[in-house]
């Protein structure tokens, strides 16, 4: 239930080299005043290699489009509860996003951000992959955490995994021993390629 601050609830347990850190993460809506862009509805989303990504913003906002880059191993990205003023005037999107956006389609060259958010997410830095199940030495404490901002996709079959583990004592349905923070202790990553 910590999120972002598993690491640091963690430590207030007694629990030491957690690797979870919060690791902001922005968004941005913009808009793209060309008309070649406007009219075409069927703009999918896109993933750029340098993880800047976009997609069409609704039906409704003619020329409006959102976007963001994915989060990775890039210390800068780190954050404080105190970072959390939103707005594109830290620099991020014209630095780390525009120039990927207007090589991806050059019509985005004269595009204007009109609004953006930013929280955090629970960055797992040894592989960008949750840590979830009892810790060896302090049994009453369960992790479900780390997920690197694709903790959303897995939270139904985590939550009951979870649950099988408190009132069973065991993964029952789906066995997420994997995931255990054995693999912290044993600095052995569970990788996965993009991940978004």
């Amino acid at each position: 239930a910590a999120g972002c601050w598993a690491g640091h609830v963690s430590r207030s347990a007694g629990i030491e080299n957690v690797p979870i850190v919060p690791r902001k993460r922005r968004v941005y809506v913009f808009h793209c005043p060309e008309a070649v862009v406007r009219e075409e509805p069927g703009v999918p989303m896109v993933f750029d290699p340098s993880g800047v990504w976009f997609r069409r913003e609704g039906t409704c906002q003619v020329g409006h489009f959102v976007c963001g880059r994915a989060v990775g191993p890039d210390p800068d990205l780190e954050g404080t509860a105190e970072d959390l003023e939103a707005g594109s005037g830290d620099g991020f999107f014209e630095e780390k996003c525009w120039e990927h956006l207007a090589h991806r389609v050059p019509a985005f060259e004269n595009i204007k951000v009109v609004n953006s958010w930013q929280g955090f997410y629970d960055y797992n830095k040894l592989d960008q992959n949750a840590i979830i199940g009892r810790h060896p030495e302090v049994e009453d404490f369960i992790f479900a955490a780390g997920f690197s901002g694709h903790g959303i996709q897995h939270t139904p079959a985590v939550g009951r995994a979870v649950a099988e583990l408190v009132v069973e004592g065991k993964f029952q349905s789906i066995d997420l021993s994997r995931f255990g923070f054995e693999r912290v202790l044993n600095g052995e990553p569970f990788l996965e390629a993009v991940c978004y």
